[in-house]
């Protein structure tokens, strides 16, 4: 028995356990141990696993495979998003449909519906210019100069990023300002 800051222990494992609280064994642990211990032979796999290393061969990549590669591919379909325009939030929760590019079919644009393009802000001259496919449903895909979107599926977010020339200044999210309202000047002032 050894005596350690004033405790009897029986061993030398109780005498490290106690200075080591790190080193307590966790029921889990415990519980795989002996599942290993009682029945190796039920701990390893029927059949070899065999690596078939091809799929890293992109010489030979099938070419359904080829546009997952590409940054910024979305699968067609339809999802839930988020939409911003140039960081600012216009809209909570919008299915926005994705759909292959005729002209490129390894690439897919969102479809801006008209009730979400007329949330973007663009001074009217240019919206009375856009042109609209599938039955008026969708925003025909890089026909302003100036206008990009960005997805990111991990944020559930559509960035639309709208550049001056097009944009109104003046309507940021649907709120009209004064003609003369830029802002007001002011001072901060600060003491220790």
């Amino acid at each position: 028995m050894l005596k350690v800051k004033n405790r009897l222990y029986i061993s030398g494992i109780d005498c490290l356990m106690a200075h080591y609280k790190k080193f307590r064994l966790s029921t889990l642990a415990a519980v795989v141990g002996i599942v290993l211990a009682v029945g190796p032979e039920n701990s390893y796999a029927e059949a070899p696993f065999n690596l078939i290393p091809d799929f890293l061969m992109l010489k030979m990549m099938p070419a359904w495979i080829s546009p997952f590669f590409r940054k910024g591919y979305i699968m067609p379909g339809s999802y839930h998003l988020q939409v911003l325009v140039n960081q600012s939030q216009i809209a909570q929760d919008n299915i926005i449909t994705y759909s292959v590019d005729n002209d490129d079919p390894d690439n897919t644009y969102p479809c801006l519906s008209p009730e979400l393009v007329s949330l973007l802000g663009l001074k009217p001259e240019i919206a009375d210019k856009m042109i609209w496919i599938n039955a008026g449903q969708c925003l025909q895909p890089d026909q302003l100069e100036g206008m990009e979107t960005q997805t990111d599926l991990s944020q559930s977010t559509l960035t639309v990023i709208i550049r001056r020339p097009i944009w109104n200044t003046a309507m940021k999210s649907g709120i009209h300002l004064p003609a003369g309202m830029k802002g007001f000047p002011a001072c901060y002032l600060t003491t220790r």
